[in-house]
């Protein structure tokens, strides 16, 4: 069965289907068409109040696939730490944004990399700007960390909800602190 789903620009796709999940964050919501995933609602308490506002329903993982995909996220927003390679559906998405998040989906948990980084890792050093309002667009927040590319003089921008991309940041280097502690015995 197809569902009805909402994406960022407000635009109905009856190609999607999508289900929600509930963490100590909230509830967060995953759409996606058989290529791959579209777009992550971050968890939050105040999504309910928007799904109901969209007409959306909370709605459990039920395929396999949507379950192991819950348990990676929950696993993240638990501990900081989880695999969380899924294909994406980059479709709809310019060459240069496709580049820009597929490098940005190289750098490992708890590190970061500067907007200028990200540049030369796409072999176009100059489009440091381009990369960083390529990632405000990014429908896919921890499935392409976005929140892992900082400016050369801070955090830099963030374009979903705020002080998330503080707060992943120290999720996951408090996670990696866990791992390395449980690697060392």
């Amino acid at each position: 069965m197809v569902e009805k789903t909402f994406l960022k620009d407000g635009i109905l796709d009856e190609r999607c289907s999508y289900f929600t999940y509930e963490c100590p964050f909230g509830i967060g919501a995953v759409f996606y068409t058989q290529l791959g995933l579209k777009q992550h609602f971050l968890p939050s308490r105040d999504n309910l109040k928007q799904f109901n506002q969209l007409g959306l329903f909370l709605k459990a993982a039920r395929t396999g696939k949507e379950r192991r995909i819950e348990a990676a996220l929950k696993q993240y927003f638990s501990t900081g730490y989880a695999i969380l390679d899924v294909p994406l559906d980059l479709s709809g998405q310019s060459n240069f944004k496709k580049k820009v998040y597929l490098a940005t989906k190289t750098i490992g948990f708890a590190q970061v990399k500067t907007y200028k980084q990200v540049a030369k890792m796409i072999d176009n050093p100059q489009a440091y700007r381009a990369v960083g309002q390529a990632l405000s667009k990014n429908q896919l927040p921890v499935f392409i960390p976005c929140h892992r590319v900082v400016s050369t003089n801070g955090l830099g921008g963030w374009s979903n909800l705020p002080g998330w991309k503080e707060k992943l940041l120290n999720l996951e280097e408090r996670g990696m602190k866990k791992c390395v502690l449980l690697s060392e015995y």
